[in-house]
């Protein structure tokens, strides 16, 4: 999985989707805030590393809709127990 973020807040996940899949095939999660206001970046979900990694390194720091994406491997989300510990 890979991060994207710095994505203008009116993007849709159509639109991410297709500028990746120009690289490779994946799905993308846009990710929201609790008052349901895009947070701004999204999860994009790949079959395997070779094909994130080949993402990574072409789409990393090129423009979509004006802003430069920032493109990294995704950490797994934290549960709100380890929040706590």
């Amino acid at each position: 999985q890979l991060y994207i973020g710095n994505l203008p807040f009116e993007l849709e996940a159509a639109t991410l989707e297709t500028q990746l899949a120009t690289v490779a095939e994946c799905t993308v999660q846009m990710k929201y805030r609790k008052n349901e206001k895009f947070a701004g970046f999204a999860i994009a979900t790949f079959a395997d590393v070779e094909a994130a990694t080949k993402v990574l390194e072409s789409l990393h720091d090129t423009e979509l809709s004006g802003r430069k994406m920032l493109i990294r491997f995704a950490y797994p989300e934290k549960k709100k127990e380890e929040e706590e510990a």
